[in-house]
């Protein structure tokens, strides 16, 4: 068997030799019970996919809410929904 290089993969050497073993286990089939799942998109924010609401937001206030949030280590979209829920939930009574 050859062991002449096709070029590489993630710094590995995708030999004749290598080839054959992967098509070979493949072959065989995978135990999917092993994958590890695979999160694509962003993180969800509740329980069930989030729908887009845009504000427009004058320079300055846009400013204001970038900064807060930069000072509190969490993202402009994280501290309005914060902000929005306290308000929705009221004061204290």
């Amino acid at each position: 068997m050859s062991k002449s290089c096709r070029g590489t993969s993630g710094g590995d050497e995708l030999t004749d030799e290598l080839i054959e073993r992967l098509a070979s286990e493949a072959e065989q089939g995978y135990d999917t019970t092993q994958l590890r799942p695979r999160r694509r998109g962003r993180p969800a924010v509740g329980s069930v996919p989030a729908d887009v609401f845009y504000v427009w937001l004058d320079p300055d206030f846009q400013e204001a809410l970038v900064t807060a949030a930069s000072d509190a280590g969490i993202s402009p979209s994280e501290l309005t929904r914060r902000a929005l829920r306290a308000y929705l939930q009221g004061p204290p009574e």
